[in-house]
């Protein structure tokens, strides 16, 4: 067979042409040009269409090839070529995996990314996990939960067909840490303080030891009083309140061992005086002062006696317990009340005429009106016989009191208000239960007051009774005689409690 290069096509120049000769090649095989171009043809479709395959001519079909010979055609069988898929995975990562070391009995769970050579996720791919050491890290095939089962290190899988991508677990043993044991308070002490006034509070402070002697920080302390009457004191705090005078016993307590310390409260302290009802006077009239001692926050105090004092007695005159002041002759003096060696001062003027209407009407034998040389009544004689009168009333009611005798209180108790029929109530109570053994002490007289026709007297004492724990109660109370005048003498209308005091 003669070379392809020897061949004469028809298109070609006779030989005596003057027509350059042409270059040979080296022969290929028909078949070989035939495939090579079917491949160039699928690229083509296949850059064309992007991702969908191209389909080959049927295979009774075929590309024809034209010989060297002319008019010679050949028949190369068409050849199907396979087109890439863009979503098969093409890469396998684990994005969640433990920060840090697990401790054995935890557990966690690993996530994993798959993706195309797109870099698209493929939601749909099929992951399947395993464990390089199960005896430390077991993992759930399916979801990529693992579970730290022993000490040591173990690589968990994921694979996705031939791709795969590795996570390293270090599993340590569990940090057990016992709790300690509480220590036990050996000794209690609590810190000095001084003594309290009446409405005053204080926080107390304790200090719970060990054996060794190092405080304890943080130990639970309870406290309280035995006489909460006195103070009382919040069981978890340690704040105390004072409340009367008089002593008690803090207790304060810590596991099995208590600490005590005695706690006094005084009276309240007075800080200042007040005189109320001070006014000018005329020749003859009878006045009855008031002193208000108060504490340093400026609050009255009750059950405080005042000794009054008169500069000029020849003036005005004042009675030292009660503060009645009779004015004798035009002047004028100072009136001194001092209570707990407080002292306050007012000014009173005393008037040739009469300033004001207050007269004290003669009773008895002095209500004669005379004339001529005929003597005309002493006031201050007859303030004394009503002040007698006064003081008869009261030695009366207080006597009932003193004896216990319920039945001769209430009748001259006589209530008004819903308020003195409760403190009735309670006062009769504590009288009449002989298990509490009150006891009613000294009178103190108070302010009096006499009118043209009524007049009153205050006086008060100390009372004390058994409680049901078999401490003593202390109160303070405030009677008030009032009177009526019934001619020439005075008769006592009723004898009422009029402050606040503890029933």
């Amino acid at each position: 067979a003669e070379s392809w290069e020897s061949r004469q096509r028809p298109w070609e120049l006779p030989p005596d042409s003057k027509a350059p000769e042409p270059r040979r090649q080296r022969s290929r095989p028909g078949w070989l040009v035939g495939t090579g171009g079917l491949f160039l043809l699928a690229g083509g479709f296949w850059l064309a269409g992007g991702s969908r395959p191209v389909e080959a001519p049927p295979a009774e079909s075929a590309v024809a090839l034209r010989d060297s010979t002319p008019g010679e055609v050949q028949a190369i069988p068409a050849v199907s070529v396979p087109v890439p898929d863009s979503a098969a995975p093409v890469s396998v990562t684990i994005t969640e995996r433990p920060a840090r070391p697990m401790e054995v009995g935890s557990s966690a769970r690993l996530a994993v990314e798959v993706r195309d050579d797109n870099g698209r996720t493929v939601p749909a791919a099929d992951v399947v996990w395993s464990s390089t050491d199960s005896s430390v890290v077991a993992v759930d095939s399916a979801t990529g939960t693992v579970q730290a089962i022993g000490k040591g290190r173990a690589q968990v899988i994921a694979a996705a067909g031939e791709l795969r991508d590795t996570a390293r677990i270090v599993v340590r043993t569990a940090s057990r840490t016992e709790p300690e044991a509480p220590t036990v308070p050996a000794s209690l002490r609590i810190q000095p303080h001084a003594p309290l006034q009446v409405g005053d509070t204080l926080t107390l402070s304790v200090r719970v030891l060990d054996q060794r002697g190092a405080a304890i920080r943080g130990a639970r302390v309870s406290w309280s009083s035995s006489e909460p009457k006195v103070a009382a004191v919040n069981p978890t705090t340690g704040r105390v309140r004072a409340y009367a005078p008089g002593n008690t016993v803090i207790i304060a307590r810590s596991g099995e061992e208590s600490a005590i310390t005695s706690l006094s409260v005084l009276p309240q302290a007075v800080s200042s005086v007040a005189i109320l009802g001070a006014a000018p006077l005329k020749v003859g009239d009878t006045l009855d002062l008031t002193a208000e001692p108060r504490d340093r926050y400026g609050r009255a105090i009750a059950e405080r006696q005042a000794v009054w004092s008169s500069s000029s007695p020849e003036v005005a005159a004042v009675d030292s317990r009660s503060g009645t002041v009779i004015a004798t002759a035009p002047g004028s003096t100072e009136i001194t009340a001092t209570v707990d060696g407080k002292s306050v001062s007012r000014q009173l003027t005393v008037l040739k005429q009469p300033r004001t209407g207050r007269v004290v009407e003669p009773v008895g034998e002095l209500a004669a009106q005379t004339t001529g040389n005929t003597p005309q009544p002493d006031p201050a004689a007859e303030r004394q016989r009503i002040v007698g009168q006064m003081l008869a009333g009261v030695e009366r009611c207080y006597g009932a009191l003193q004896r216990n005798d319920v039945a001769q209180v209430e009748l001259l108790y006589k209530p008004e208000t819903r308020d003195d029929r409760e403190k009735l109530r309670k006062l009769a109570r504590i009288l009449y239960t002989k298990e509490w053994e009150a006891t009613v002490g000294p009178r103190a007289d108070g302010a009096q007051r006499v009118e043209e026709r009524t007049a009153v007297m205050e006086f008060g004492f100390r009372m004390t009774w058994k409680d049901a724990f078999g401490g003593r109660i202390t109160s303070q109370p405030v009677f008030r005689a009032d009177f009526v005048r019934d001619g020439s003498s005075l008769q006592l209308s009723s004898c009422r409690i009029i402050n606040s005091p503890r029933l």
